[in-house]
């Protein structure tokens, strides 16, 4: 069955590691017709939406060779595809809209159809746990109660699956010096300071670009999955008034940001100090971007997991 780590990737990706995962159990279950209806599902429902080049293939006559020679074959490039979303999360929105068509179905012929069973094959894709949760809300009396029960069900796997895979991850690099390439590009000025807090975390900065200047307030609460997040564009006056309280956890640079194969690298060069940093934001776990030609011989490591090279830790 699909690894559960499937669902962070990118849906394009996972897809095809999907489908030659079910062209396996397949050949190996002698053409299961359960595992056929998964194939058939992944297919026309998953592939034909997230996956570039070639026309997908059908299942003709129990014959996987072809598929599985699409799957192997087919060119995914994830660098220019930094926007694709996570498979979890397509399965969220999939298992919400079969889930009212499964559910209106029921209802309207008084009895589970094929709806429902292709509904259990989508939440198969999450995991066998995530299909057994569904088939212990089957409804048993098709009356408003149970399905509304179905409804609060399929909402918490949908809700379940979006929380644990949209995440948003960065990779962050330790540089040298900063590239030619990057000084010749405009800059923001950042001047920043945080404000002492052990629950909430608030942010100050002034924002400098060509003849523009902003003054902005970023207040965090909680941390992980819990954390929220609030920003707000303030008056300089405020800012004035507030930035005493930063004193001692202060930073200032000036930031260029470069768009690269789909993908926008931050550079840092920090002004109060001999340090250069470069990141890049992914939208899913499970992406390894390629470090550019113009950033690479200035590269010294990854500092992504050094809390050394956060923001606020760098701050003095």
């Amino acid at each position: 069955m699909v690894a559960s780590s499937l669902l962070r990737l990118p849906a394009d990706e996972a897809i095809r590691r999907l489908i030659l995962d079910r062209c396996e159990t397949y050949r190996r279950a002698r053409e299961s017709a359960d595992t056929a209806r998964e194939l058939e599902l992944a297919l026309t429902c998953l592939a034909p939406r997230f996956c570039d080049g070639p026309r997908v293939p059908t299942l003709v006559d129990g014959d996987v060779a072809q598929l599985e020679s699409w799957a192997r074959v087919h060119p995914v490039d994830l660098r220019g595809r930094a926007h694709v979303p996570s498979f979890g999360a397509v399965l969220a929105g999939l298992l919400r809209a079969h889930g009212a068509k499964a559910l209106a179905d029921a209802e309207e012929a008084r009895a589970l159809t094929s709806s429902w069973r292709e509904l259990l094959v989508l939440a198969g894709f999450a995991g066998e746990g995530a299909r057994a949760r569904l088939e212990a809300a089957a409804p048993a009396d098709l009356d408003g109660a149970s399905l509304e029960g179905v409804r609060r069900a399929l909402e918490d796997l949908a809700g379940h699956l979006e929380r644990e895979t949209e995440v948003e991850t960065e990779r962050k690099y330790l540089l040298r010096e900063l590239p030619p390439f990057v000084a010749d590009r405009p800059a923001m000025h950042l001047l920043q300071g945080y404000v002492p807090g052990s629950r909430i975390h608030e942010r100050l900065r002034r924002v400098r670009f060509d003849d523009r200047t902003e003054f902005v307030r970023t207040v965090k609460i909680g941390s992980g999955l819990q954390r929220m997040e609030i920003e707000e564009e303030i008056s300089e006056s405020l800012f004035s008034q507030m930035w005493p309280l930063t004193l001692g956890k202060r930073l200032e640079k000036l930031r260029y940001e470069i768009d690269d194969g789909g993908y926008v690298w931050v550079v840092d060069q920090f002004l109060d100090r001999d340090l250069v940093l470069a990141e890049v934001e992914l939208p899913t776990v499970g992406l390894e971007p390629a470090i550019p030609e113009w950033l690479a011989p200035h590269l010294v490591r990854d500092v992504t997991d050094e809390s050394a090279y956060v923001n606020a830790n760098l701050a003095r």
